[in-house]
């Protein structure tokens, strides 16, 4: 969203749980598949951006699967106040992706967890957001 795989303040004590639970040791030892067993990410959460691994692929593939962790869950499933993620969208494409409110409420949602400005004021970084879409 124009900083990396995930926003800041996205990864808070369930989230690095639920990476954890689905990729983490806590996978691993309730004997599910996991591809890095190895790592508890609730007793190490730091090694989701250091990087547990000596290969930067690795490393970054776990900083994308937090951040698609976090938009499937916090964007995705957005609905507040009669205002769906999922319906906009939706409106957007028919529309031909070129309504900038739309981009504006999503921002929102990212940095600010709310789609409304008149309740949570304008998204960080907006013109700088804008640019990368442009």
């Amino acid at each position: 969203w124009g900083r990396g795989a995930f926003p800041r303040g996205s990864a808070g004590t369930c989230a690095i749980g639920k990476l954890n639970y689905y990729l983490g040791k806590r996978a691993h030892d309730d004997g599910r598949l996991s591809a890095r067993y190895d790592v508890d990410f609730c007793d190490d959460p730091s090694s989701i951006c250091r990087g547990p691994s000596s290969d930067p692929n690795v490393n970054a593939e776990i900083r994308w699967l937090m951040g698609i962790q976090f938009w499937v869950e916090k964007v995705q499933g957005y609905t507040q106040d009669g205002w769906s993620y999922i319906d906009q969208l939706h409106n957007f494409v028919d529309k031909g992706l070129v309504d900038t409110g739309f981009f504006d409420n999503v921002s929102r949602i990212v940095t600010r967890q709310c789609h409304d400005e008149s309740k949570c004021g304008k998204p960080f970084s907006l013109a700088e957001r804008r640019d990368v879409f442009d």
